[in-house]
């Protein structure tokens, strides 16, 4: 079982967010946003999808691996309505 703090969870979280539906990903913003307390909640609640997704996932496989400059790039971009 994943801990809030585990090194691996970061990475977990990029698997879920680019591999899991649209519940998926919306919990993971919440992670995101929660404190230590409610991040272990949030694993806790859910273990099935940190397993599927996690180090020994099949989404971890080199095969699989989400982690790009482009997705570091373009997760961090952020939409702006022009006035």
């Amino acid at each position: 079982m994943l801990k809030y703090n585990d090194p691996s969870i970061y990475d977990t979280i990029e698997r879920i967010e680019v591999h899991g539906g649209s519940f998926a990903t919306a919990l993971m913003t919440t992670f995101r946003l929660a404190d230590p307390e409610n991040k272990q909640r949030i694993i806790d609640t859910w273990p099935e999808l940190f397993q599927e997704f996690g180090p020994k996932g099949i989404f971890a496989s080199p095969q699989q691996r989400v982690h790009s400059y482009a997705y570091e790039w373009t997760k961090k971009l952020s939409l702006y309505k022009e006035s």
